[in-house]
């Protein structure tokens, strides 16, 4: 993450000949005044700030970044893609602990930019930091505590990945977790590894491009004790409301159904279409690029309470994450503390799922879901998945997108060693392949 930072100047490295650079004091004020203008919100004064720190800092972090955050914000989408690409083909890698580069054992980690898009977010305190949003896996919680050294590597638009920038290391982590938005970068991955020596690989890229949900749907459909709502990705160009209803029709979807935009893991670009002014509503002027039809099936709780389980996988053992119930069918984390907290009742149900998740499912659930995860071969993934009238499996989603932090066990507690054990096990499963690779090397 490019963090907004007075304390050097966006000509310390050198970016461009002395005699065109302004001296030292003079661009760090400058700096500081985009800044400011930054954290006020002032987007076109900021914007023109940065761009005229911009060629005398062309591959500073400091400057690009927020510009490029800006010019998405202004509609300037090809200008600020291209900005953040230049930007990661001169400067791939970058250190996340001081010295990784130099230090052994060394996790690095692979990520791409394509259809990801910086972001900006302000604290309390006015800080404002940066970071990348979509189609990748955070190991900040997953590695919380964990004391390994890290290093960085992103793969701009379709590559390729530069070898001669790759620094040493014990094990690669594929942080790509969604093919829809970064298939160029799993694709020039997959070719380094095919042609380099290479640590071992957590989530090699071809099997994380298997996991799209109409993927998931092709490869999952014939496991026994199983269930994944039928899905098809749907191209649209300008469609209308009865472009779309004819699409739906065409591949025979009825009311209800569920429509999101490809790429996409929250419900801002998703709904429930159970009538035509539904579908009025989501096609409102008109729909552009790709989106999954999915079939939906209301599976109540109770009769009452719509549910939803989530497993982390990891090195072929699963690990408990939530029992989330809730009175809307879209279940997201940010809900639990309107339902859960205020009904011990939800709670314990949720403590029952944690303290023996298997039990709570039953054998041929689990036996289900073994082989799910087993066909998927990924060293770390996410299920998120509901119990049908046979208390059999019905699975919402399955990839590695899913996020791991201890956010929920600071209002549930009973949560927190379990969220610490999906920690402790993925820090294992890090430092198991290092190990590996160093004794091989000796």
């Amino acid at each position: 993450m490019a963090r907004a930072d007075a304390s050097k100047s966006p000509a310390e490295a050198g970016h461009c000949p002395a005699s065109a650079t302004p001296d030292r004091s003079e661009l760090l004020g400058r700096l500081r005044a985009a800044q400011h203008l930054l954290k006020s919100e002032q987007v076109g004064p900021a914007h023109s700030a940065y761009e005229g720190l911009l060629p005398h800092a062309p591959f500073d972090a400091d400057v690009v970044f927020p510009l490029a955050v800006l010019k998405y914000h202004l509609g300037e989408d090809a200008a600020a893609t291209g900005l953040v690409t230049d930007y990661f083909r001169h400067r791939p890698l970058r250190e996340l602990t001081q010295g990784a580069s130099r230090a052994r054992p060394l996790m690095l980690k692979v990520r791409g930019y394509n259809l990801t898009r910086p972001h900006l977010t302000k604290s309390e305190s006015g800080e404002v930091s940066f970071g990348m949003r979509g189609g990748h896996f955070t190991t900040e919680y997953l590695l919380d505590g964990a004391d390994i050294a890290e290093c960085e590597y992103t793969i701009a638009g379709a590559g390729p990945v530069q070898p001669d920038k790759m620094p040493p290391h014990d094990v690669l982590v594929n942080t790509i977790s969604e093919a829809d938005l970064e298939a160029p970068a799993l694709n020039a991955l997959e070719a380094y590894l095919k042609m380099q020596d290479h640590a071992p690989v957590i989530n090699r890229p071809d099997r994380v491009r298997r996991t799209t949900r109409d993927g998931n749907f092709d490869r999952l459909t014939g496991i026994q004790d199983l269930t994944f709502p039928r899905t098809k990705r749907l191209t649209f160009s300008g469609a209308t409301t009865a472009d779309v209803r004819n699409a739906l029709e065409k591949h025979g979807f009825d009311a209800p159904v569920i429509l999101r935009r490809t790429g996409t893991q929250t419900g801002r670009t998703t709904a429930l279409v159970t009538s035509d002014a539904d579908l009025q509503d989501y096609v409102a002027e008109g729909l552009h690029g790709e989106f999954y039809a999915i079939s939906y099936r209301e599976l109540l709780w109770k009769d009452q309470y719509f549910r939803k389980l989530r497993l982390f996988c990891i090195d072929g053992q699963f690990y408990p994450v939530v029992c989330h119930l809730d009175l809307v069918w879209n279940v997201h984390g940010a809900n639990r503390k309107d339902v859960m907290r205020a009904n011990p009742d939800l709670m314990q149900e949720e403590q029952r799922f944690l303290s023996d998740w298997q039990d709570y499912c039953g054998t041929r659930a689990v036996a289900a879901l073994e082989q799910a995860a087993e066909d998927t071969g990924l060293e770390f993934f996410g299920i998120d998945f509901t119990l049908d009238e046979d208390d059999l499996p019905f699975i919402f989603e399955l990839n590695a997108t899913m996020r791991h932090s201890f956010d929920h066990g600071r209002n549930f507690p009973y949560k927190q060693p379990y969220d610490r054990a999906i920690s402790d096990a993925f820090a294992a499963m890090i430092r198991q392949r290092m190990s590996g690779t160093i004794q091989a090397a000796g």
